[in-house]
C-alpha cells in the first residue's frame, strides 16, 4: 500500500508512457497464468498428484513421459518397489506435466516484462526493481518446486512453493497497476519541452 501512495507512484507520467501498453499486457498475462498455475496446483493436491512424477527436470526419465497404460503400469511398479508410493494414473501424470508447461509459459512472460522495463525505462528505478523482483520470485519458485520433488514433497518446501506463488500474484498485480496508471497519465499527454524531440 505504501508503494501505491509514495512520491514515485504519484509522479508517474511521461518518461515511460510509451511502454505502458506492452507492460500492461505482459503483467496481465503473467498474473492470469500464475492464477491458472495455482488452480492446477490445487487440483494436483486434491488429486494427490504431487509426486505423480518423481524426477526433475526430466519426467520419468523423458522430456515428455509416455502415458500409455503399459507405461503407467511400469511407473507404478517402480514407485511401489522403491518408495511404496500409491499408484498413479495417466491423468495425474498429465496434470503435473501441464503444471510444468504453464511454468515455462510464465517464465517467458515474466522475462519479457523484465526485459521491457530493463531496456526501455531509463529514469524510473522502482519500476525496474519491481519487475526484477517478479522475475526473482519466479526463479525462486521454480527452484522450490524442484526441491519439493527432490525431497519427496517435503512439507516445508511444498508450503514455501505455494507461498512464493502468492507473492508473485501480488507483484504482478502491482506491476499491472503501475502500467495502467501510465496509460491513464500518458493518454493525451504531450512530451515536456525538449524531451519529445529527444525521444523521436
Amino acid at each position: 500500500m505504501l508503494m501505491l501512495i509514495g512520491r514515485w507512484w504519484v509522479s508517474l507520467g511521461w518518461p515511460v508512457a510509451h511502454l505502458s501498453a506492452g507492460l500492461t499486457r505482459v503483467s496481465l498475462a503473467g498474473t492470469v497464468l500464475i492464477l491458472l498455475q495455482l488452480t492446477i496446483g490445487a487440483t494436483m493436491r486434491h488429486q494427490h498428484a504431487g509426486l505423480a512424477i518423481s524426477d526433475f527436470p526430466l519426467a520419468h526419465g523423458q522430456i515428455w513421459p509416455d502415458l500409455s497404460p503399459a507405461s503407467i503400469t511400469r511407473y507404478n511398479a517402480l514407485r511401489v518397489e522403491t518408495m511404496a508410493y500409491e499408484p498413479i494414473t495417466a491423468f495425474q501424470v498429465g496434470l503435473q506435466m501441464a503444471h510444468r508447461g504453464v511454468a515455462g509459459l510464465i517464465f517467458l512472460v515474466v522475462a519479457t516484462g523484465w526485459w521491457l522495463t530493463r531496456h526501455r525505462v531509463a529514469d524510473l528505478p522502482p519500476l525496474r526493481r519491481l519487475s526484477t523482483g517478479w522475475l526473482a520470485l519466479l526463479m525462486g519458485q521454480i527452484f522450490l518446486g524442484a526441491v519439493t520433488i527432490w525431497t519427496n514433497k517435503s512439507a516445508d518446501m511444498a508450503t514455501a512453493h505455494v507461498e512464493v506463488c502468492a507473492l508473485r500474484v501480488f507483484t504482478g498485480s502491482v506491476l499491472q497497476g503501475v502500467a495502467l496508471r501510465l496509460v491513464s497519465r500518458g493518454a493525451g499527454a504531450t512530451a515536456p519541452s525538449g524531451r519529445g524531440d529527444a525521444e523521436r
